[in-house]
């Protein structure tokens, strides 16, 4: 292999290594310590108040990093103040201590406190630095803390499984099951790379799901946390997503009883005045409950003020290729018109399209404004 190739090859590993941890509202970072073709050590940022990617990595070298190459998703951080307050040393410090040569970045980081930085610190140290390899797959990667850095928000990504008529159920509400079991599969590869799964009381109460990963593999071992947007608690008790850890968004127009029923069996509350009960004030908070990347599974009418508030950045919709009718058959999209005009609905970019068995994924980028909504 060319350099550049064992380079990648490297990088893919650290990208990988990134996955088994969900650190948010920290970044996702993987590390992997390489002496001529030997890894001496793998490291990954496990959450807040753990060490970091590269201190993982550095101190668990099965041999002597002197003259090694240290191979990381994102730019090593300059803070010397850690999160208890006291002081830490910055991983751009502890690869000059371990005596690595070259740092081989994936992409820079964003957080003002290093932000270019990390990258200056090390050269100035003597390092040899190469910045951007396999930036783009880093970049989506951390998406979720890029997001939160930059519009105090989790990335929302809409997912949508819906026959060719844009349906998802029929008449008669009956929707199991739209897709074949290949294309459900990949929505369980997609929720286990979320943070949380998004629904309305009205799913819970006409599907009661479980909102769970299943069927495939958690890197992180941990299950996404249900959010459910239910402004007058109307959430059953016996519903199967009422379980420690779900969040409910409610107001306070909602029956006291019912917020203590529901935090009796471990659910987290969120309450809003009802005149702020609206999407753009909800997702900070649920940024700072650490969720930074969001999966919206909710009905037509709860995604569409999704949409209406320029909250979407990306969509997953799953096509099947099925025709039911009905001119009151749910559809992934209702409310309020997102364009009353051609020329002014929405434009997806960056558009992929995968098969799964029978049915069609489409996915891609909204463009808001004139711009993609891009982190």
């Amino acid at each position: 292999m060319t350099a550049n190739a064992v380079d990648s090859e490297w990088m893919r590993l650290a990208l990988r290594l990134a996955l088994k941890g969900r650190p948010h509202p920290n970044p996702p970072v993987g590390a992997v310590v390489v002496k001529g073709d030997v890894v001496l050590a793998r490291g990954w940022h496990d959450g807040p108040g753990t060490p970091h990617a590269e201190h993982m990595a550095l101190a668990s070298c099965i041999g002597d990093a002197v003259g090694a190459t240290l191979y990381v998703t994102l730019e090593p951080c300059c803070h010397t103040i850690g999160r208890d307050g006291g002081q830490r040393i910055p991983c751009w410090q502890r690869c000059v201590d371990a005596g690595i040569t070259r740092v081989v970045i994936a992409c820079e980081d964003i957080d003002p406190r290093t932000a270019g930085m990390g990258i200056q610190q090390l050269r100035d140290s003597g390092i040899h630095v190469d910045v951007r390899l396999l930036h783009n797959k880093a970049v989506y990667q951390q998406r979720g803390f890029r997001s939160i850095q930059a519009t105090g928000r989790p990335f929302v990504i809409h997912k949508v499984a819906t026959t060719l008529d844009g349906h998802t159920a029929c008449e008669g509400g009956d929707s199991r099951w739209i897709t074949s079991e290949p294309a459900r599969k990949a929505v369980h590869r997609l929720r286990a790379a979320c943070d949380a799964i998004i629904v309305g009381v009205g799913t819970v109460i006409a599907d009661d799901p479980e909102l769970t990963v299943r069927s495939v593999s958690l890197p992180s071992g941990r299950q996404p946390r249900g959010v459910v947007f239910d402004r007058t608690l109307r959430m059953p008790l016996s519903a199967r997503i009422v379980r420690p850890g779900t969040v409910i968004v409610t107001t306070t127009a909602a029956p006291k009883a019912s917020m203590t029923a529901l935090q009796d069996k471990g659910c987290h509350i969120l309450t809003l005045d009802v005149d702020r009960y609206t999407v753009e004030n909800i997702l900070p908070l649920l940024a700072d409950l650490g969720l930074g990347i969001v999966l919206l599974e909710a009905g037509g009418l709860l995604t569409g003020s999704f949409y209406r508030a320029r909250c979407v950045d990306e969509v997953n919709w799953f096509l099947a290729p099925k025709l039911v009718g009905g001119g009151s058959a749910p559809v992934g999209l209702a409310g309020s018109p997102l364009a009353t005009r051609m020329n002014g609905a929405i434009e997806l970019t960056q558009m992929r399209m995968h098969r799964y068995g029978v049915d069609v994924l489409i996915t891609g980028r909204p463009v808001w404004e004139g711009r993609e909504a891009e982190i």
